[in-house]
C-alpha cells in the first residue's frame, strides 16, 4: 500500500520467504561466530606481544609475537572490510536463490576461517589456505547483481503480463500442473500372457470380452429402437403364411355396389369376415403394446428379457470362441516340467542314506540332519527325484 503525500510517502511491502531461507539466515548468521573468533585471536596476540591499547599494530620489527599480533589484527580487520557486503549478497541473492546463496555464505566463512589460522601462524603466505573465500565472494556479489537484473525486468514487464502469469509470478510455491503424474492410473497391457492373446488384447474390454465369453454387458439397448427377437419374426412369418391366402381371397370377394355414374357407394363383405374382424379389433383393443392388463390380485416378477445377441448366440459354447481355443490347445499340448536335483540337495540326501539307510520316518525326526524340517513324504519324493535308493546308496559307498 502507497500513501504519496507532498511530503511524506510511506510504503507497505508483504515480504513471502520462499522455501529453504533458513539455511540462507544461519550462513548470515555464521558471520557473527567468526567474528568472535577472530577477537579472541587478536586478544590473545595482543597479549602476548605486549602491545597496550588502543594501540593498533606493534612497530617493533624485532619482536616475533609483535608479528604475530600485526598478522591477527589484519585477518581480523580484513574480514570486517568485507563481511558488510556478504552478509547483504547472502541475504538479498537468497531471495531468489536460497540453496546457492547459503552454500556461497557457508563457503565464505569457511574460507575465512583458515585463512585467519594461515594467517596467525606470523607468515603472510599461509594466509593463502582460505583463497577460495575470495572466489566465493566474488560470486556472491554476481549473484546479488543477477538478483537485481531480474527484478528490474519482472517489473518493467508486469504491466504486460497477464493477471494468471504475475499470480504465479508471486506465488513462491507455484508449480505447473503434469498430467505425467497421473500414469498409475492408466490402464495398461498385461504381461506375461500367451502371444495369441497378446495380439487381440483390448485395454477398453473387460476381461470376459477379450476372451470371447461375453459378447456385450449390456443387458438392454440405451436409446433408439430395439431389434426384434428373431424368434418373434418367425412365429410372425409363419402367421402370415397360413393365414395370408385367406385373408387375402376373402378381401377380393367383396362386393362394391354402384350408382348410375358409376360411384361407389357401399363395399359389402362377408358377415364371416367382418365377424372376424370384429374380433380383432377387439382384441386390440383389450391389448396393450406391454401385454394384457395386470391382475390386481396377482403380482408377478418379470423375467430379464434376452437380448438381440444373447438369442442368436444361445446355442454356441463358450469353447467356440477363439481365445479359449486357442488356450485349449495350449494346455492340451502342455507338458510338466521336470526338476532336476542340485548338486548340494543329492549331496545331502547322501547324507540322510548314511545315516538313516531307507528309514525316511527317522531321517524326518533328526533336526541335526533334516535342518528344513522336511516330511517324510517330502524326503521320498526327493529320494525319488535323485534317482531312488539304489542310487544314493551307491554314492554313499563311493564316498
Amino acid at each position: 500500500m502507497l500513501t504519496n503525500d507532498s511530503n511524506v510517502t510511506t510504503a507497505l511491502i508483504s515480504l513471502g520467504l520462499p522455501k529453504h531461507y533458513g539455511w540462507v539466515a544461519l550462513a548470515a548468521s555464521s558471520t557473527y561466530f567468526l567474528n568472535i573468533y577472530q577477537m579472541f585471536n587478536v586478544s590473545r596476540a595482543r597479549k602476548a606481544a605486549k602491545v597496550p591499547y588502543p594501540q593498533t599494530y606493534c612497530f617493533d620489527k624485532d619482536n616475533k609475537a609483535g608479528n604475530v599480533f600485526n598478522c591477527a589484527q589484519r585477518a581480523h580487520l580484513n574480514t570486517l572490510e568485507s563481511v558488510t557486503y556478504v552478509l547483504f549478497g547472502v541475504l538479498y541473492s537468497g531471495l531468489r536463490y536460497p540453496v546457492l546463496a547459503a552454500s556461497l555464505g557457508a563457503t565464505w566463512t569457511i574460507g575465512r576461517v583458515f585463512y585467519t589460522i594461515g594467517y596467525t601462524t606470523g607468515d603472510p603466505q599461509k594466509r593463502m589456505y582460505g583463497a577460495f573465500q575470495s572466489l566465493a565472494f566474488l560470486i556472491i556479489g554476481g549473484l546479488s547483481a543477477w538478483s537485481s537484473v531480474q527484478l528490474i525486468l519482472e517489473q518493467a514487464f508486469d504491466k504486460m503480463a497477464r493477471p494468471m502469469q504475475r499470480s504465479k509470478q508471486k506465488s513462491g510455491s507455484y508449480r505447473p500442473t503434469r498430467t505425467t503424474s497421473h500414469r498409475t492410473y492408466r490402464k495398461t497391457t498385461l504381461k506375461n500372457i500367451p502371444d495369441e492373446l497378446a495380439r487381440q488384447w483390448d485395454k477398453s474390454k473387460t476381461l470376459r470380452e477379450k476372451l470371447g465369453l461375453a459378447s456385450n454387458l449390456k443387458m438392454h439397448a440405451v436409446g433408439g429402437v430395439e431389434k426384434e427377437l428373431p424368434s418373434k419374426l418367425a412365429k410372425e412369418g409363419e402367421g402370415e403364411s397360413e393365414g395370408g391366402a385367406e385373408g387375402s381371397g376373402g378381401a377380393q370377394m367383396g362386393q362394391i355396389i354402384r350408382d348410375d355414374a358409376g360411384n361407389v357407394i357401399e363395399v359389402r363383405l362377408p358377415e364371416s369376415e367382418s365377424g372376424e374382424g370384429s374380433n380383432k379389433g377387439k382384441a386390440k383393443d383389450e391389448a396393450t403394446p406391454w401385454g394384457k392388463p395386470l391382475d390386481a390380485g396377482v403380482v408377478e416378477t418379470p423375467a430379464v428379457p434376452l437380448t438381440f445377441d444373447d438369442e442368436l448366440k444361445r446355442g454356441k459354447q463358450a469353447s467356440d470362441t477363439d481365445a479359449v481355443k486357442i488356450l485349449e490347445a495350449k494346455a492340451a499340448s502342455a507338458q510338466p516340467v521336470g526338476r532336476n536335483t542340485s548338486n548340494d540337495e543329492l549331496k545331502w540326501l547322501v547324507d540322510i542314506v548314511k545315516k538313516h539307510g531307507r528309514d525316511l520316518e527317522e531321517a524326518s525326526r533328526d533336526l541335526k540332519i533334516n535342518k528344513w524340517q522336511k516330511t517324510k513324504g517330502e524326503l521320498s519324493r526327493a529320494v525319488k527325484r535323485a534317482g531312488g535308493f539304489e542310487v544314493l546308496e551307491g554314492l554313499a559307498a563311493e564316498n
